[in-house]
């Protein structure tokens, strides 16, 4: 689906909405499992951020009203320990990232997606693990 889109944007022909207003998901106010949320490293937005992705099943998930149309994800992280993959869902879509080395907090442009109405489900889950996220933005 998500190349699909980009062929489409490519020859001009998706007639879609697209968005130049941004949203901001704090990733601290969604559901963790096996997760933490901390606030020890400045620079964050919002109340904290999460961590402790140390294991396959570690992730959080959050809930989210974005209006319908196309949109870029950015992954708020840091990643003081090298590089390090981390896999996202979106509404049942999924695919994998890699996050630079970044021992502030940094973006990391996951991908384009299509969002539908109604409510999205979005999240991070481990992968390489050994990173913190702060915030899903579209």
């Amino acid at each position: 689906m998500r190349l699909k889109l980009l062929f489409l944007l490519a020859l001009g022909l998706f007639t879609g909405n697209v968005h130049a207003q941004s949203h901001r998901f704090e990733a601290e106010t969604g559901q963790m499992f096996g997760t933490l949320v901390r606030n020890t490293v400045p620079g964050y937005s919002g109340t904290g951020y999460v961590t402790d992705f140390t294991s396959a099943s570690d992730r959080f998930q959050l809930q989210a009203n974005i209006p319908a149309g196309l949109y870029e994800m950015w992954v708020g992280y840091r990643s003081q320990f090298g590089e390090k993959g981390y896999t996202f869902h979106v509404n049942g879509e999924t695919g994998n990232g890699m996050f630079d080395q970044s021992m502030t907090w940094a973006e990391d442009r996951a991908g384009l997606f299509s969002i539908p109405n109604g409510t999205s489900t979005l999240g991070i889950q481990h992968n390489w693990g050994y990173y913190d996220i702060d915030y899903l933005e579209f």
